[in-house]
Formats: C-alpha cells, structure tokens, sequence
C-alpha cells in the first residue's frame, strides 16, 4: 500500500489534558462496495437528520442489495454516542454512515 493511502487510513487522536497519552488508532479498511452489506445509520438527535437518512436508505436499497439498514440515534446532539451503542454497531454493522440534521 503507498505512503499516501497509509495516511488516509489513519486518525491521530490528541488529547490536551496533562498526563494522558494519546494514542494512534488505525482506521479499517474502506468497503469498496455496499452490496450485500449490512449499513447503520447513526443520527446525531437534530432536526431533520432521521428525513435525511430515510432518503439515503430509500437510495442505497435502490442501488445496492444491501442485506440490512438500521438506525441508531444519540440522546443529544452535542453528547458522545454510548459505549454500549458503539458495542453494538461494531459488531450488527458492516458500516457505519454519520449524519447531522437542521
């Protein structure tokens, strides 16, 4: 794999507070197609985003057998996603789409 595609499946995570180390955390490899796949929406809890994520479903159905849909949704917008749903997606889901609403 080139030098710059190592680079895209990599994220640095830095942390601003003394005496945690940050860590580096490898991406997995991107799907190179949904067919088949099972694919879970994950809404942040704004306005509208549940509208969006129907019509990327209705549209991923049409294009692709995928072989499940779910949607997943924060308590609030602005709070992190719960361990036990970040549990759950990575093990139900083949791939994960993130969106916000408004």
């Amino acid at each position: 794999m080139g030098q710059k595609e190592d680079r895209v499946n990599e994220l640095e995570v830095l942390v601003p507070v003394p005496g945690v180390s940050s860590g580096e955390i490898r991406m997995p490899e991107r799907l190179k197609d949904f067919r088949g796949k099972r694919i879970c929406f994950l809404w942040n809890n704004k306005s509208n985003g549940d509208i969006l994520f129907k019509h990327l479903e209705i549209a991923l159905r049409d294009r692709f057998k995928l072989a499940d849909t779910f949607m997943k949704k924060k308590s609030h917008s602005s709070s992190g996603v719960l361990p036990e749903i970040l549990q759950e997606l990575s093990t139900s889901c083949d791939y994960v789409i993130l969106a916000m609403g408004d």
